[in-house]
């Protein structure tokens, strides 16, 4: 028999050639060899190391930073799979098996669109939950689930991704607001000409000249830290920072509260529009408010305040206006565009 390699003659029936000792004849079944091929993030991280290197933006000396081994070890390689979910799907499309997940992006979206949708209430936070764990599954569905079978690092790696995904949430939503100048609160006041409650979530927009342009009427979000003296616990709904309150009195104009109704400068105000906060049921005062300042409506729980309290805690500087209600956003039957009286 011919050795392939040496081309020597060699008898019949050897395995191995008598001259170079190299293989005869192949086995029965043949054999593939697949070297293990690099993952597609890895492949897409190389190459950009490579142009920065050759456009000389990367040192040639530099590296990737080395994870803490513990981390290494609990992830392994799977951690970069997760970075990239941020964006949802993103890891899986440069993996190309984007098909995979194709469901759970869409489950993904509408629970956000959800969420956005009923933001303020108890249904926005379920939503909101409901997202985050899809969310949370995509990005561990990279490369996490597949190096960890068992039940329990799975669950771990997903309820730390989605606390890490939270805390990514809020902070996308707050530049958002900030970027279209929105702010949001809890109404502290009811109003039937604005449709509004106690409890109701609003949102508001800011305005660098705002404060010194609200009229009579405008609901307006106030930071009311500090303002009852200690006190400004006993607000309703003091969950959030901002609370949504009435303007009653301008700046300097003559508030009274008499017989259960407002007045400015001796005239009578509409209680349909400027409604009495039932704190102030059967109590009477009369104050001036100064420059700079407005009188406003808020409710308060069941605390008896004298007179000088009821004047301090509700004549609020220009600089604790935060921006001005236009929009009744939750309860979702009542959302609507909040205008001020003519």
């Amino acid at each position: 028999m011919r050795c392939p390699r040496c081309q020597f003659e060699n008898m019949p029936g050897l395995d191995r050639c008598f001259q170079c000792g190299s293989a005869l004849q192949a086995g029965p079944d043949p054999v593939e060899i697949q070297p293990p091929r690099m993952a597609g993030w890895k492949r897409l991280f190389r190459n950009l190391l490579r142009r920065g290197r050759g456009w000389h933006l990367i040192p040639e000396t530099w590296r990737l930073p080395r994870l803490p081994e513990w981390f290494r070890n609990w992830t392994g390689e799977s951690y970069l799979g997760i970075l990239l979910s941020v964006i949802p799907g993103l890891a899986h499309l440069i993996q190309k098996r984007f098909g995979s997940v194709r469901r759970w992006i869409a489950i993904w979206a509408v629970m956000l669109l959800l969420a956005v949708c009923f933001f303020g209430g108890f249904g926005g936070m379920l939503f909101l939950g409901l997202a985050l764990g899809a969310h949370a599954w995509i990005a561990c569905n990279a490369g996490f689930f597949q190096e960890h079978e068992n039940l329990a690092p799975r669950f771990t790696g997903i309820i730390a991704v989605s606390i890490v995904l939270y805390m990514l949430y809020g902070v996308v939503w707050r530049m958002a607001l900030d970027r279209m100048n929105i702010v949001s609160g809890y109404s502290g006041v009811t109003v039937p000409f604005h449709q509004v409650d106690v409890g109701d979530f609003l949102l508001a927009r800011h305005s660098v000249a705002l404060p010194n342009n609200l009229q009579r009427g405008s609901l307006a979000a106030v930071n009311l830290r500090g303002v009852a003296g200690g006190r400004n616990h006993h607000l309703i709904g003091n969950r959030p920072v901002l609370q949504m309150v009435e303007i009653i009195g301008l700046p300097g104009e003559r508030v009274e509260l008499k017989d259960n109704q407002f007045r400015i400068n001796g005239q009578t105000l509409d209680p349909e529009i400027y409604p009495v906060p039932g704190w102030l049921n059967k109590r009477s005062f009369s104050v001036t408010i100064p420059t700079g300042s407005y009188f406003v409506a808020a409710e308060y729980r069941g605390i008896r305040f004298t007179d000088q309290d009821i004047i301090r805690v509700s004549t609020i500087s220009f600089n604790q206006i935060e921006g001005k209600a236009i929009l009744r956003w939750s309860p979702v039957l009542k959302r609507g565009w909040i205008r001020d009286p003519e």
